[in-house]
């Protein structure tokens, strides 16, 4: 992390005068670089439920009767806790016949016997399940200590169920190689890149409003700025920060179209990319660039969350004051 933060320092270098913050004021330091993301589930998240056709032609679907449906989590199976697919399938192959799951859905658990059927290929349970998740993201800020980091602005949710993923650990790592698939309408491009590079921090929390974690990085080099109200943020040009060719972290121009109250916490802001050099290069807002910082005069004011499939150049952003309400949680834990 400490390279990017040089990065950034070179390419963004605004000089911020910070006086003593009164006790309402909150300070943070927007960072905008981009990061990989790997997630390991807290169980198994049951993405799928089919009929197995077994050896005789029959089909299946014990596991289908016995009410598991997509979105569940599987905790454990016979009394083993389960941490990866293949633990599941290692169980329903030494099993007598029947399997009993410890299966979360909710707040309730509940356990369920299950018959796997005997394929050519060994037993089967009809399950699709995943157990890790990995992706492209954007920092949003450090800490003014620089002992955690937000990013995102919105949680990570399983492609298929839509509900934000249960979690048990998980790291954001360096990105290098980074290139970029243009969005056009109709079509969300996105940021790809290698991140198999340097750990730079965990994961501890995967909330509505971002990813939140611990790094032990030296953060004297990103300038510290003000989080801006809520009650304060207004319409007007703004921009925001974000790292789309591995060049480093640069500031381009958006426009804040609407600050909306009522809506839900990710969707806060509608914003739109007016930087003609950023069109240029991404056609609007990609994925990946979800966390990117919105500043103005020096302030802090959120994050870039979600963009418009039939706009690529609009999308929605968070309020930055909202995302700290889980920095500050975090501290508390540390």
């Amino acid at each position: 992390m400490k390279n990017f933060l040089k990065a950034w320092t070179v390419i963004f270098a605004v000089s911020v005068c910070v006086t003593a913050a009164s006790a309402e004021e909150q300070y943070v330091r927007p960072c905008g670089e981009t990061v990989g993301r790997k997630l390991y589930t807290d169980g198994l998240l049951v993405v799928g439920v089919t009929d197995v056709e077994d050896v005789s032609g029959n089909k299946i679907s014990s596991t289908r009767d016995s009410g598991i449906r997509a979105g569940d989590i599987i905790l454990s199976a016979d009394g083993r806790t389960l941490e990866s697919n293949e633990e599941l399938s290692e169980v329903a192959e030494a099993s007598g016949g029947e399997v009993t799951l410890t299966v979360k859905r909710g707040e309730n658990t509940r356990e369920v016997s299950v018959k796997p059927a005997l394929t050519a290929e060994g037993p089967k349970l009809g399950l699709w399940v995943r157990d890790s998740t990995a992706g492209i993201g954007t920092v949003t800020y450090l800490s003014s200590d620089g002992s955690s980091y937000a990013a995102l602005g919105h949680g990570i949710t399983d492609v298929d169920t839509g509900n934000i993923l249960s979690l048990k650990s998980g790291n954001i790592l360096s990105c290098s190689e980074i290139s970029v698939r243009k969005s056009k309408k109709g079509d969300i491009g996105e940021l790809n890149c290698s991140f198999d590079g340097e750990n730079i921090g965990s994961i501890e929390l995967n909330a509505a409003n971002g990813i939140y974690g611990f790094t032990n990085n030296n953060a004297s080099e990103l300038e510290e700025m003000r989080v801006m109200p809520i009650d304060e943020i207004a319409e007007g040009p703004a921009s925001i920060m974000c790292n789309i060719d591995g060049c480093g972290v640069r500031e381009y121009a958006i426009e804040i179209k609407k600050v909306s109250h009522m809506s839900s916490a990710d969707k806060t802001l509608v914003i739109e990319i007016t930087d003609e050099e950023l069109i240029e290069k991404t056609g609007g807002i990609l994925q990946g660039m979800s966390g990117s910082p919105i500043i103005r005069d020096g302030q802090f004011i959120g994050a870039v969350t979600h963009v418009f499939i039939n706009d690529p150049l609009k999308g929605f952003g968070i309020a930055g004051e909202l995302m700290l309400q889980n920095t500050e949680a975090l501290a508390t834990q540390n």
